[in-house]
């Protein structure tokens, strides 16, 4: 009669000799990975091939989001936050009929029309946007 623990240990050796079976013909080396690799020691590239960004667009899934989020640490400060602000610049009474859109001066969407600002107040709230607030 086995035992509990018997029984565990043979699966828990089934399982490393399958492991190690099966890691000789499993690559890898996913172009999301390789391509991760170049972009951290090379920096960014903009001469892509089409076969190249075919190899990492049919890359696993857990490859893409693991190698992704290593280039962008790389790049960037991972206890930082970005802040974006969107300014509009002219708000409501747009000619346009967009039926989804609320600017369209086509549908009371209780907004209250302002007219366009000017080209030196779009760029002093840029400008302010730009060294932070």
């Amino acid at each position: 009669m086995f035992s509990v623990r018997s029984i565990l240990a043979l699966q828990l050796r089934r399982s490393i000799l399958l492991l190690h079976s099966s890691s000789s013909s499993y690559s890898t080396s996913s172009a999301a990975a390789v391509q991760a690799e170049r972009a951290i020691s090379e920096g960014p590239r903009n001469d892509w091939t089409r076969d190249e960004i075919k190899s990492v667009y049919d890359s696993p899934v857990l490859d893409l989001l693991f190698h992704g989020a290593q280039v962008h640490r790389h790049a960037h400060n991972f206890r930082e936050v970005q802040q974006c602000t969107l300014l509009s610049i002219k708000t409501g009474g747009c000619s346009e009929d967009c039926s989804y859109c609320p600017q369209s001066s086509a549908y009371d969407t209780g907004l209250k029309a302002q007219k366009l600002m000017t080209k030196e107040a779009v760029l002093q709230a840029a400008t302010k946007g730009k060294g932070g607030w």
